[in-house]
């Protein structure tokens, strides 16, 4: 347990540090002083087969990842360290403990524009088989 301990205050004085991650953190709720030890604990609970590195935690806490892609760019090697199902859990045990951040209907509406406007490509044809 006094590991655990040691690697809370750890990563807790690193999120702390400039630029925060918990600087929306009144307005999120996301992280609280028992969410990153609650983190720590839910992964062990489910004995994964590998551990996770102090970097990867950090990114896990920074990026809160809400699929096995976004997983992968924080965890290194994860194919080969954890199961499908395993990284399924991962993503699972982030989104509940961490929550996760839904898109801005903003954001999806600047997608849904540039679909409109049609994409040309190279050879000056639209990305829709018309030529411009």
């Amino acid at each position: 347990m006094g590991s655990l301990n040691r690697q809370t205050r750890q990563v807790r004085k690193s999120l702390e540090q400039r630029p925060s991650p918990l600087a929306k953190q009144t307005e999120t709720g996301a992280y609280n002083p028992d969410s990153i030890a609650l983190l720590f604990e839910r992964f062990k609970q489910e004995n994964f087969k590998s551990e996770f590195a102090k970097g990867e935690i950090l990114g896990i806490l920074n990026i809160r990842p809400s699929s096995t892609a976004v997983l992968s760019t924080v965890v290194e090697d994860m194919e080969e360290r954890f199961t499908e199902n395993e990284q399924a859990k991962i993503v699972e045990i982030i989104a509940e403990v961490l929550g996760h951040d839904d898109p801005s209907e903003e954001g999806l509406e600047e997608a849904d524009d540039a679909g409109k406007e049609g994409d040309v490509d190279k050879a000056g044809d639209a990305v829709d088989g018309k030529n411009i």
